[in-house]
């Protein structure tokens, strides 16, 4: 036999309490592997058996050659018994037999835990309860058992929830248990249990605790008595009272949370009662309550634990003793009586009083004065001071008349004895007004109120007639003062006369009855003037200058103020003359000024005219509105304020005595070029000079005429040089010329007279066409105006005929004075003049001269040197469609319209010659606006823009001289935002998200863009289908988008667009949307799984289920109607899945499900704003799991062999079975053995015994 032996042996699972393990070889686990050493190593042939059954079976165990170990797995204890274990050789010899006696316990103690508590599980204000819930970490945990601990168990404690255990003290034969020195660190559940050597544990007792060491954070906030009484029975927070009976109240610093509790102490904590609160609202109460004095209120949150909150505290005041003081006196400060006297009589017409007194003893410490004007309804508080007794109450308005109460308060509340006064208001004036007031001496203009008389009755009449109690009061400086008219009662007349006025004021007058109440005010303003009016001034508004007979002069007469013309007054002119000479009145009377006018007369000179002297006024009766004469004296003549001083006006009626000495004319031509000077010339440009017999004085002037005196034109002179000359005249034929010196007032010298001849046979050939180099206009191009801007020219042009020899081309453009040759080839008619620089605006001349002299046509053409850019500059210019966003305008110069008409307009109204040019290309082209001469508006129409660019305007003269330029970028920008709406979308869009049907009105619209936002773009949200657009919340560089705070009013249109600056609209995203608040009336009437899975591919209904994968469906308690669909959740509620529903029909589907474990099945009715029906619950059980009992023996009953034998090959000549077995565990309960003899085609329940591990089937 094997010398080795069995060395060790164990179980893979000695159980032993809380999963422990030992090796005592008492388990509670059937499955187990054994395993073991040996005392050598294993040798080839030998093999180790193990028997679980004492001895009866054998199994071999693994073991490997060369080593000591060895294992058997996949044993299922039966019970108890012996484990055997040996060494066995090929030939069949045992070695030694180890041998262990096992138990396989497996029943569970049947005692329990009874009971269990904390030894401190604390409640409020210091007491305890079971509920727990406690502030107290340090515990002793104990209880009672179900039954007394019977031998082998221990009451195990966790505070853990299981996670740890410890041994509580506990004694055999005894049911008590305790396990002192715990410590909770939180909530947590305490776990108790009685286990068995076994490891086997009895029912688990389990309680929640919870460990709460933190004080509540809610605090009172506010508190109050229902009673907190205040004068005149209103109430106040001064915790003073007059009131026993109280209602305690107030609010916390939060809402009330689950488990807490607000307690009250009237006593200062002595004692505490609970108030009344709700879980969820901060207010708490308590009523009933009965103040028994003064003492503290104090208030405090505890928890379930026992913790307090800090805890409020108010010291308050029971006081229900009157005061003692009464009050003395009390007066209006307005009792008004006649006149604004005042009296006593407690009837006023002043709604505004100050209400005053004094009392029976100084006011004390808490006591207040309250009044009342309404006999008592309403009181309010007087102004008083401690320690002294007057009162007063300022600020007061009279609503009508009533009953003033007076009385002394305490702060408790408590009254004194009440005063009481009755109290009239009156404050209906007289109706009876002033009709008619008048002056006695109301001088000059009756009824002006202007005089010039101080000593005045005043009178007049009333609306009618006067009423007793009724007078007239006489105000003559504005109210300041009044005096009672004389009026008889019964009529309508009133005077007062021995009136003194002592200025300029107004009168007023009014009708007052005995209370003092003032009728309608009659005002007038008045003047007294006692002052006459006097010349201030003379002067003339003819300008200054010499001036000849027949000339007007215009002559003003200046006074102190205005005065009235009755006659026409006239002034005594000293013009020099043998002869009076008189300025007659024409204008101003009832003005300040007075105008005279004079003509001139032959004889008359004066180097400054004035009147002869201060007298030289003559007028009657010249007054002011008054009536005051005026003082028509005059400023000395010459002085300061006189004619002469303030003007220079000279009469001059003597001709010059200069006269003409000499007249040449510059070209008075003769044979082959010569020159002489008979006047007989063949040169019509001219210049005519001479000299004079003396030299010219000041102001005079020589005026030459070449048409014998029909016109005039004057020649260049020098004052104090005798020479006179008149260049660029052209004659025009044979005439006189005629000479004359003139002085400033424009009298004539003797006149020179000299007769001329012009010859004029001229050669035939003419000048064509003349044309300036540069002849400028607006913008750089040229025309034919001969109005430039360039100095620098070549004059060129071409002749009516081919030049002949000995003509000469000659080309002026100073008008003639100067002449030059021009370029030209005989034989050929074209000509030229370069170099010429032009120095200002003048007349072109040219002409063909032949070689005696004799010019052709002369060409003559009037040219403008205009090199003066227009001040006029653009003021304002504008689009005529400056768009922006939805169909607005701004000024911003961005549109999206090509179409335009550009306006503006100028600083200065537009001039003769001036254009205003736009441009829309940077200055590149340009286009003539449409302006008025003497208006400073522009406007160019028609216009269409091709792009963005830079629009110029400026103002442009005939000579093309620009003005300022004004210059303006511009955008057109006709491209609509590419940017369009992604996404939009509810923030509550109840039921289905994203079908804009929605049960909620408040609303949140956001979405995404299809790129972020552009500069100057914005995004625009309309809920009304595009009627009003609100720009949403947007970030330029992003591309969400959203408007909050909106309120749908019900179903209509969103829509939501990005606009650019220029007011063009991307693609404009439009959604319709409803809201729905009204839930669905349709309920689920049934519901089932398809795969209710039963044993052997059954089904049935208890929603215990072993397949995931299913689908739902069901019935409805109606046909399901248009917009309603069926929602389903497998997850309690978490999710929701849409099942497959037809309207008009009442079944329901929802295929594909994966069930993932047991749970709820909710099934509901939403309609499409998401409104929910009443929803559907069922618990169901996902069970995947297989029983882990296997069948560990089968056989048949008739296993036949040989000659009668049987064995176990399940080779048999026998049909009627009887198939039975054995199963690796005991059969649990639910559990059931089912058997195939058709390869799993069918199956049938074979009969077992719950607790036992064999089951049969007969029949078979």
């Amino acid at each position: 036999a094997p010398t080795k032996t069995i060395a060790t042996a164990s179980f893979s699972a000695d159980t032993a309490a809380n999963g422990g393990t030992n090796t005592d070889w008492i388990t509670k686990t059937a499955a187990q592997t054994v395993s073991g050493t040996l005392s050598a190593n294993v040798s080839a042939g030998e093999t180790v058996y193990v028997s679980l059954d004492n001895g009866s079976t054998w199994t071999a165990a693994t073991t490997t050659v060369g080593q000591n170990s060895w294992s058997l797995s996949g044993q299922t204890l039966t019970g108890s018994s012996v484990m055997k274990v040996k060494v066995t050789d090929l030939a069949g010899n045992d070695g030694t037999v180890y041998s262990q006696a096992y138990v396989l316990d497996t029943l569970a103690p049947t005692t329990s835990v009874a009971t269990a508590a904390f030894s401190a599980d604390t409640a409020a204000n210091g007491g305890t309860n079971s509920d727990w819930i406690t502030k107290t970490a340090s515990q002793t945990v104990s209880g009672t058992l179900s039954a007394n601990l019977s031998s082998g168990e221990t009451v195990y404690v966790s505070t853990d929830g299981g996670s740890t255990w410890t041994a509580a003290t506990a004694t055999v034969g005894q049911n008590s248990w305790s396990l002192s020195g715990q410590t909770l660190t939180g909530s947590n559940t305490l776990k108790v249990k009685v286990a068995d050597t076994a490891g086997n544990d009895g029912t688990v007792y389990s309680q929640a605790y919870v460990l709460d060491t933190t004080a509540p954070t809610n605090t009172i906030a506010t508190a109050a008595f229902s009673a907190d009484s205040a004068a005149n029975g209103g109430t106040n927070s001064d915790w003073i009272t007059k009131t026993a009976a109280q209602t305690v109240s107030g609010t916390l610093s939060a809402n009330v949370a689950s488990g807490e509790t607000v307690y009250v102490s009237l006593d200062g904590g002595t004692n505490w009662t609970a108030a009344t609160t709700t879980v969820g609202q901060n207010s708490w109460s308590l009523a009933g309550q009965t103040l028994t004095g003064s003492s503290t209120l104090k208030v405090k949150v505890t928890d379930t634990a026992g913790n307090d909150s800090t805890v409020y505290s108010q010291a308050y005041v029971l006081d229900t003793t009157a005061p003692t003081t009464t009050i003395a006196t009390a007066a209006f400060s307005a009792d008004t009586a006649a006149n604004g006297g005042t009296n006593t009589d407690w009837i006023t017409k002043t709604a505004a009083q100050t209400v005053s007194g004094t009392l029976s003893a100084n006011v004390s410490a808490g006591e207040t004065v309250y009044v009342s004007l309404d006999n008592g309804s309403t009181w309010t508080a007087a102004t008083t001071t401690v320690g002294q007794n007057s009162w007063s109450l300022s600020g007061q308005t009279l609503t009508g008349s009533s009953v003033m109460k007076v009385k002394v308060t305490d702060t408790a509340g408590n009254d004194g004895t009440v005063y009481s006064q009755a109290y009239v208001l009156d404050t209906l004036a007289p109706t009876t007004t002033i009709a008619t007031a008048a002056f006695s001496a109301d001088t000059r203009t009756a009824g002006d109120f202007i005089t010039k008389t101080a000593a005045q009755t005043v009178s007049g009449t009333l609306s009618t007639s006067l009423s007793s109690g009724e007078t007239v009061y006489v105000s003559l400086d504005g109210g300041t003062t009044w005096t009672a008219a004389t009026a008889s009662v019964g009529q309508s007349a009133w005077s007062l006369a021995g009136q003194t006025l002592t200025g300029s004021n107004t009168l007023k007058v009014k009708v007052a009855d005995i209370a003092g109440n003032d009728g309608t005010v009659y005002s007038q303003a008045y003047v007294l003037d006692t002052t006459a009016p006097t010349v201030t001034g003379v002067t003339s508004s003819t300008a200054d200058g010499a001036y000849k007979t027949g000339a007007t002069i215009s002559i003003q007469v200046s006074f102190s103020e205005a005065v009235y013309v009755p006659g026409t007054p006239s002034i005594t002119l000293a013009t020099g003359s043998a002869s009076t000479r008189y300025a007659i009145y024409t204008s101003g009377s009832g003005t300040d000024t007075l105008t005279f006018s004079y003509t001139v007369h032959a004889g008359d000179n004066a180097a400054d005219l004035d009147y002869v002297s201060t007298a030289a006024l003559v007028a009657s009766n010249l007054q002011d509105s008054a009536g005051n004469n005026t003082v028509l004296t005059l400023a000395t003549p010459g002085a300061t304020g006189s004619l002469g001083a303030n003007k220079a006006i000279v009469l001059d009626t003597i001709a010059p005595t200069n006269t003409i000495a000499t007249a040449a004319f510059s070209a008075d031509t003769a044979a082959n070029g010569g020159t002489n000077s008979d006047f007989i010339t063949k040169t019509a440009a001219q210049t005519v000079s001479g000299t004079l017999s003396a030299n010219l004085a000041t102001g005079e002037t020589v005026s030459v005429s070449l048409d014998g005196g029909t016109t005039w034109i004057a020649a260049t002179t020098t004052t104090g040089q005798n020479t006179w000359s008149l260049s660029g005249q052209t004659l025009t034929g044979s005439n006189t010329l005629q000479v004359k010196v003139t002085d400033t007032a424009g009298n004539n010298g003797t006149v020179y007279s000299q007769a001329y001849v012009l010859d004029t046979a001229a050669p035939t050939t003419t000048i064509a066409t003349a044309a300036f180099s540069a002849d400028t206009v607006a913008n750089g191009g040229t025309n034919s105006d001969f109005i430039t801007k360039t100095a620098a020219q070549t004059v060129s042009g071409t002749l009516s005929a081919n030049l002949a020899a000995g003509e000469t081309v000659y080309v002026s453009t100073d008008n003639g004075s100067t002449w030059t040759a021009a370029t030209a080839t005989t034989g050929q008619n074209s000509w030229s003049l370069a170099g010429r620089t032009l120095t200002g605006s003048s007349t072109l001349k040219v002409k063909v001269t032949d070689t005696a002299g004799n010019d052709g046509t002369v060409y003559s053409h009037a040219y403008v040197l205009d090199t003066t850019a227009p001040t006029t500059t653009i003021a304002t210019a504008a689009f005529s469609a400056d768009t922006a966003a939805n169909g607005g305008t701004n000024s911003d110069w961005i549109t999206k319209t090509t179409s335009q008409t550009v306006s503006g307009t100028l600083s200065a109204n537009v001039a003769s010659g001036e254009a205003v040019y736009v441009s829309l290309d940077n200055g590149s082209t340009w286009t003539a606006a449409t302006t008025t001469v003497g208006q400073n508006s522009w406007s160019l129409t028609g216009q269409t823009l091709t792009g963005s660019s830079v629009m110029k305007v400026k103002v442009t003269d005939t000579a093309g001289n620009d003005g300022t330029v004004y210059s303006q970028a511009y955008v057109l920008d006709t491209t609509a935002p590419t940017t369009t709406i992604a996404t939009a979308a509810f923030s509550a869009d109840s039921g289905t998200i994203g079908d804009f049907i929605t049960s909620t009105a408040n609303q949140t619209i956001s979405g995404t863009l299809s790129a972020n936002l552009a500069a100057g773009e914005t995004v625009y949200v309309s809920l009304d289908d595009g009627s009003t657009w609100t720009a949403a919340t947007t970030t330029v560089g992003q591309n969400s988008w959203s408007l909050s705070g909106q309120t749908l009013t019900g179903a209509n249109t969103l829509k939501v667009k990005v606009a650019d600056t220029a007011g063009n609209d991307g693609t404009v995203y439009s959604q319709a949307y409803v809201l729905d608040t009204l839930t669905p009336t349709n309920t689920i009437a049934t519901a089932s799984f398809s795969a209710d899975t039963a044993a052997n591919g059954g089904t049935n209904s208890d929603w215990i289920t072993k397949t995931a994968a299913q689908t739902v469906s069901g019935t409805l308690s109606a046909n399901i109607a248009s917009g309603e669909a069926v929602y389903v959740s497998l997850d309690n509620g978490s999710t929701w899945t849409v099942a497959t529903t037809t309207v008009g029909q009442n079944s329901w589907s929802l295929s594909g499900q994966t069930l993932t474990g047991s749970s709820v099945l909710k099934v509901k009715v939403s309609d499409t704003a998401g409104n929910d029906g009443t929803v559907y619950s069922q618990a169901y059980v996902l069970d995947t799991l297989a029983p882990t009992t296997t069948i560990a023996t089968a056989t048949f009953s008739a296993d036949t062999a040989t000659n009668g034998g049987t064995n176990s090959d399940w080779i048999t000549k026998t049909a009627a079975q009887t198939v039975s077995g054995t199963l690796s565990a005991n059969v649990a309960s639910g559990e059931t053995v089912y058997v195939s003899l058709d390869d799993g085609t069918t199956w049938t329940a074979a009969t077992t015994t719950v607790g036992q591990n064999s089951w049969s089937l007969t029949g078979q």
